[in-house]
């Protein structure tokens, strides 16, 4: 089979429904997907796949040296369809990621999620601790959240539950790179209550032909856990959260579908944690994050002219 380049990428918010999408996508006959779901190509996938803290500062050159647009095409060998794309859920975000786009697909469409970016931020906490990434509870995660941005690159990827909810800035910031005509943003929750309407619209922009009745589907839910009081002890933290990540990364290896690791992760880890859910969060940490985005929506609208009520 011969590699074409993508026409569309599924190119953010983290935890904002884009692998709800990416699924709803895949059910069309005529659109072609890369496999596995997330590609971290266009960003710099050497903070974006470390599971440990690591100081280093970002050196946009490094990307450069090691990334080519063959290697890129190379990618889509295995990837057939009337449209083709791929999944990179924090390429809104990260902002060298719109340069390295439009220099290798400059035609490229853009779909962006949105999702209340207070539950967002919510989401993005809980998954960081279910990969083993964050440590920290919640508030005091989001306390230093800046710090930890200015002390490096790998924190800024992962840490930066506050700042990827201001999403008028992300996409001012991308429409100085891309036309606002390749970018079609789709709020997470206008999605989940007029699939029919919104994922049609969704396919004409990719330029595709509706389907009667497109799924939804519902896809990677978080899999956060603590541990239990008693395992809170010093003396006992670092066996349990050792344990944990050796449990969590044997299901990795050996289980395929995320909803069964998740199942398993759980399973295994039941005697020494607890399931953490986005309603055991401080209530006064996600009122903070209310009110710090309590302005969001109206300069969203106006960035995109539409209504933005969803929220």
């Amino acid at each position: 089979m011969t590699s074409r380049l993508p026409n569309f990428i599924i190119a953010g918010e983290r935890r904002a429904g884009t692998t709800t999408l990416y699924n709803a996508m895949a059910q069309h006959p005529a659109i072609g997907l890369l496999k596995p779901a997330d590609a971290s190509f266009f960003t710099d996938d050497l903070f974006a796949s470390m599971q440990s803290w690591d100081d280093r500062r970002l050196v946009l050159s490094d990307w450069d040296e090691q990334h080519s647009l063959t290697e890129y095409l190379a990618l889509f060998r295995h990837v057939d369809g009337q449209s083709i794309g791929h999944k990179g859920a924090d390429l809104l975000f990260w902002t060298p990621a719109h340069e390295r786009m439009m220099r290798f697909v400059p035609n490229i469409k853009l779909l962006v999620v949105l999702r209340d970016p207070t539950n967002r931020a919510a989401s993005h906490y809980l998954n960081e601790v279910s990969k083993g990434r964050e440590t920290l509870p919640f508030a005091p995660a989001l306390a230093v959240e800046e710090d930890r941005a200015r002390l490096s690159a790998y924190a800024h990827f992962h840490y930066s539950y506050r700042e990827r909810g201001f999403y008028h800035a992300s996409l001012e910031r991308l429409f100085d790179v891309v036309p606002r005509s390749q970018v079609h943003v789709i709020i997470f929750e206008e999605l989940v209550k007029e699939p029919r309407r919104t994922l049609n619209e969704i396919f004409e922009f990719v330029g595709v032909d509706p389907l009667p009745a497109p799924i939804l589907p519902h896809s990677n839910p978080n899999a956060a856990v603590r541990a239990r009081p008693i395992f809170e002890r010093p003396g006992l933290q670092r066996v349990v959260a050792f344990n944990k990540r050796v449990t969590n990364a044997a299901v990795s290896r050996t289980v395929r579908q995320n909803d069964r690791k998740i199942a398993w992760r759980r399973r295994l880890n039941s005697a020494t944690h607890q399931t953490l859910t986005r309603s055991d969060l401080p209530t006064a940490e996600m009122d903070t994050l209310r009110e710090a985005y309590h302005n969001e929506a109206k300069l969203l609208s106006q960035l995109l002219d539409r209504d933005i009520a969803a929220w």
